[in-house]
C-alpha cells in the first residue's frame, strides 16, 4: 500500500505537471492562436480584382502590383498589407539557418516534424509503462 507522503507527492507533482501543462497551451494559443494571414477568398479577391488591374501597376515599368507584391517591392506606396503577408509566408518557408551553416530544409515542416516526433516518443514510452499494469491486472 502507499503511504500517505507518496500520494501528495505524486498528486503535486500531477498538480505541477497540470499548470505547466496550462502554461504552455496559454502561451501557444496566445502567440499563434489568431492567424495574420487572410482567408483564400480575400486573397484571391485582391490579386484577381486589384492585383493585375492596369490601374493599379507600375507606370514606369508596367508591373502589375501582384509582380511588386511577389518580388518584395519596397517602394510600394499601398498593398504594403500583402506584402508583409509574403514575408511572413517567406519567413516560414526560408531554409533552416543553423548559424554555422544553413540547410536546404524549410522551418516549418521541420518544427512540425520535431513536435510530431516528440509527442511519437512520449506516447510510446507511456505505452510501453502501461504493458507491466496490464499484465498485472489480467
Amino acid at each position: 500500500a502507499m503511504g500517505t507522503w507518496s500520494k501528495v507527492t505524486i498528486s503535486a507533482g500531477f498538480l505541477l505537471n497540470l499548470i505547466m501543462q496550462w502554461c504552455f497551451c496559454a502561451v501557444a494559443f496566445s502567440s499563434f492562436g489568431d492567424s495574420d494571414l487572410p482567408d483564400v477568398s480575400a486573397a484571391k479577391r485582391w490579386r484577381y480584382g486589384v492585383g493585375h488591374s492596369d490601374f493599379w501597376s507600375d507606370p514606369v515599368t508596367s508591373a502589375s502590383l501582384v509582380s511588386r507584391v511577389c518580388g518584395g517591392d519596397a517602394s510600394l506606396s499601398f498593398s504594403t498589407d500583402q506584402l508583409n503577408v509574403v514575408s511572413t509566408i517567406a519567413q516560414y518557408t526560408q531554409d533552416l539557418d543553423l548559424l554555422v551553416t544553413t540547410l536546404p530544409l524549410t522551418q516549418g515542416p521541420i518544427l512540425s516534424m520535431v513536435a510530431s516526433t516528440l509527442w511519437s516518443i512520449v506516447m510510446c514510452a507511456d505505452l510501453v509503462d502501461c504493458i507491466p499494469l496490464f499484465l498485472a491486472s489480467s
